[in-house]
């Protein structure tokens, strides 16, 4: 057994022993069923496996990686279903033949779309860049994809990725067919979604605008379509509990007719519109697509984005007290690595001021830079303390292996040093660019209409609620407590 195999065999004997406590099929009760009698293990069985090794709060963090769950599988004796038995010689590492996720992606080709590949645009080459990378074998993310356009139906592309984006204009969107005229977004999510109860990872990219059509109530028909949301998310959290959704926004030059809520044409020419990237699928298969691709490099750059996390990643953030920086003296309990012993003000250079940092991993909090930095989404316990929120730089981790696994730095300071307990919260909440993005009446497109989508926020409020409803009470991104003694 390799060195990596004993690490993780160590590690299952302590998830065993909880599992047996606790009364439920463990993760090794489930490998010797599904391998009885020469079976395999199936990927509902892997499933089932990974989810019991991470429920231990001790030791999921070394089952996040599939890689880590199939050695574990191995040392009980499984083998995939793929028919390859799991290497377990001595001198080895395990190495399984684990199935790539297939990515399902969906253009929405109704009419209000077709502005967006007149000829060469930034829609086009943003959305072939981003593919292409998902395909690219260097980045193993993925080895096949399924291209479909989708209105009022699916309509697959069987042709290879190059084909699909020089295929895609005005008279190709046309040309497949559906129902352009009108937009039922809950419908076309619906479709493409259902992709990921079949195991796969749904790229949907669309303009996001509803289109209800000159008959309809447009306030109450945006309400409906976010309830139909928030129900339809809500049943694919309910059965896949590691189910992650990023939106990303997007801009792009836009050449054709828009149309308002009204279904009346509005003439573009040149023009910037948003459009937005919707990726869902499975927490390590959208990871793995994260950790490869720099969702915030696409080409042509994004505006901004919102991500909803399982639960289980998403709770609470590493973060520690770090000297660096500091302004005064203190000591960090060794005890208690939160509080702060023997604080005081240094009165070199006449300085009547006390700071000290915090560095936070927040790289799965699902919020951009412009939301971690933006002060008003904290709450201090105590306004004797002024906040400021900055990345750690490269310098820094260079400087400092100990700041690695750490993407942000708290700066907490004041003038009026005093013994507290400091209590810090990130509140998790819509991001301010949802409600920015979102349009009430699009009848004019004026300059300011331009950078807005029609009913964008009903769509990710929809989503979110849903993650909520789930998360049943208050879930900030960060909270803790900072003792400081004199």
């Amino acid at each position: 057994m390799s060195k990596k195999q004993l690490y993780f065999f160590f590690i299952f004997i302590g998830s065993a022993m909880l599992w047996t406590s606790c009364g439920d099929d463990s993760p090794s009760d489930l490998v010797a069923a599904s391998t009885k009698n020469g079976g395999c293990v199936d990927k509902a069985t892997f499933d089932k496996i990974a989810a019991g090794l991470r429920k231990d709060r001790r030791t999921r963090k070394d089952y996040q990686s599939e890689d880590a769950v199939w050695i574990f599988i191995s040392t009980q004796g499984g083998k995939n279903c793929d028919g390859q038995a799991v290497n377990t010689s001595d001198n080895t590492t395990a190495v399984i033949a684990v199935a790539k996720p297939i990515y399902s992606v969906f253009i929405e080709n109704s009419a209000s779309m077709d502005g967006y590949v007149q000829g060469n645009s930034e829609f086009k080459n943003a959305t072939y860049n981003f593919l292409a990378d998902i395909l690219m074998k260097t980045n193993q993310i993925a080895d096949s994809m399924n291209l479909n356009y989708i209105n009022s139906k699916i309509i697959p592309f069987d042709e290879p990725l190059d084909d699909f984006i020089e295929k895609l204009s005005p008279s190709t969107f046309q040309k497949r067919g559906g129902e352009r005229g009108t937009t039922d977004l809950y419908d076309v999510i619906k479709r493409s979604i259902d992709s990921v109860k079949t195991g796969r990872v749904v790229v949907f990219i669309s303009d996001c605008v509803f289109s209800p059509g000159s008959k309809r109530n447009a306030l109450d028909y945006l309400a409906n379509q976010k309830t139909g949301i928030k129900r339809l998310f809500s049943d694919l959290i309910y059965a896949h509990n590691d189910l992650t959704t990023i939106v990303i926004k997007l801009n792009s030059s836009f050449n054709g007719d828009y149309y308002d809520y009204n279904n009346k044409i509005i003439k573009l020419a040149g023009q910037k519109r948003p459009y937005y990237i919707w990726i869902v699928g499975k927490y390590s298969e959208v990871e793995a697509l994260q950790n490869k691709v720099k969702l915030e490099k696409i080409d042509g750059g994004i505006e901004d984005f919102y991500a909803q996390y399982p639960l289980s990643i998403s709770s609470q953030p590493k973060h520690k007290m770090v000297r660096m920086g500091a302004i005064g003296r203190f000591e960090i309990d060794r005890d208690n690595l939160n509080t702060l012993n023997n604080a005081e003000i240094s009165e070199r250079g006449g300085s009547t001021c006390f700071g000290f940092n915090m560095v936070v991993d927040f790289s799965k909090a699902g919020v951009s830079e412009n939301y971690l930095s933006d002060i008003s989404n904290y709450q201090l316990s105590s306004d004797n303390y002024k906040l400021v929120v900055s990345r750690i730089t490269e310098a820094e981790h260079a400087v400092d292996k100990g700041l690695e696994k750490f993407t942000h730095k708290l700066t907490f300071f004041t003038v009026e040093l005093k013994p507290m307990t400091l209590n810090v919260e990130l509140k998790r909440k819509m991001p301010n660019w949802v409600e920015k993005s979102n349009s009430q009446d699009d009848r004019e497109q004026t300059p300011d209409e331009l950078t807005k989508t029609f009913g964008v926020k009903y769509l990710i409020e929809g989503m979110a609620d849903a993650y909520q409803s789930v998360a049943k009470t208050e879930n900030p991104i960060l909270k803790t407590s900072i003792t400081i003694k004199k």
